[in-house]
């Protein structure tokens, strides 16, 4: 059985040289992303037509990035299903009684005796309602160091359930992610690291949350970089020289009579 067939301990290194060596998976998986509710089910697919393979070889996994593990799916929520069209095979599995912390990526796995065929995943995020995730940027404590670190905390969510990334001058970049807790709450910690020139050009700066079709962001501000600030600023600088001006120009007509009359 697959249990056998590979010590579970190969599987983040198998996963890896899938990815690594090959684009196309011969094992094609859909739909790439689906978002649900919490207590629905949801319907993941793949074909195995190209390896002639029966569905009663495949095995469907699924990853836990807060520990970089991988490992199969809780068979007492997942019923699997098949059906042939001529010569296409396509195996499903229906995850039921969908809660957040099964959210993640799925992975439909093929094995053929000491051989196994990974497919393209599937992303699966549950969302509970009544939840949404709060962003929050941290600004750098100082901009004197050669590198700055600005940090994206997201919090009310599960790691599995957002991706989370920048948007630095039109750019993404996707910073580094990490997972932890405090006190029964779960934080998400995004990082990115700028050069001192970088963030001394004052770039703009958004930390972006995509929550299934929902978009999340919050913008840092620098110190004295607020637009709206500067526009006021100018505002009453032109104000006051149009101010100064006009006084000016009273008091010299004033002047200009006074000195009129007094020639008279």
């Amino acid at each position: 059985m697959f249990s056998r067939a590979l010590d579970m301990s190969v599987w983040p290194l198998l996963l890896w040289l899938v990815h690594a060596v090959r684009t196309d998976s011969i094992v094609t998986q859909w739909p790439d992303v689906v978002d649900v509710t919490v207590g629905n089910s949801v319907t993941l697919k793949c074909s195995v037509m190209e390896l002639y393979s029966p569905c009663s070889s495949v095995a469907w996994l699924r990853t836990y990035p807060e520990n970089t593990s991988l490992s199969k799916t809780d068979t007492s929520k997942v019923a699997m299903h098949s059906s042939s069209h001529g010569w296409t095979e396509v195996c499903s599995a229906v995850i039921s009684s969908q809660t957040v912390e099964d959210s993640g990526m799925y992975y439909c796995v093929v094995v053929q005796g000491k051989f196994a065929h990974i497919g393209n995943g599937s992303r699966v995020i549950v969302k509970d309602p009544t939840v949404s995730p709060v962003v929050e940027v941290i600004s750098p404590a100082s901009s004197s160091a050669s590198v700055v670190p600005l940090q994206c905390l997201v919090t009310g969510v599960l790691q599995t359930q957002v991706e989370v990334y920048w948007i630095i001058d039109g750019q993404q970049v996707m910073g580094h992610t990490r997972w932890t807790h405090s006190e029964n709450t779960e934080f998400i910690i995004n990082q990115v690291m700028l050069s001192a020139e970088e963030w001394q050009s004052r770039p703009a700066c958004a930390c972006v949350v995509e929550y299934g079709r929902e978009v999340f962001n919050k913008t840092l501000q620098q110190p004295g970089s607020c637009s709206v600030c500067r526009v006021v600023k100018l505002l009453y600088v032109a104000l006051a020289s149009i101010s100064a001006l006009l006084t000016c120009i009273i008091i010299i007509t004033k002047l200009a009579l006074w000195i009129r009359n007094k020639q008279k």
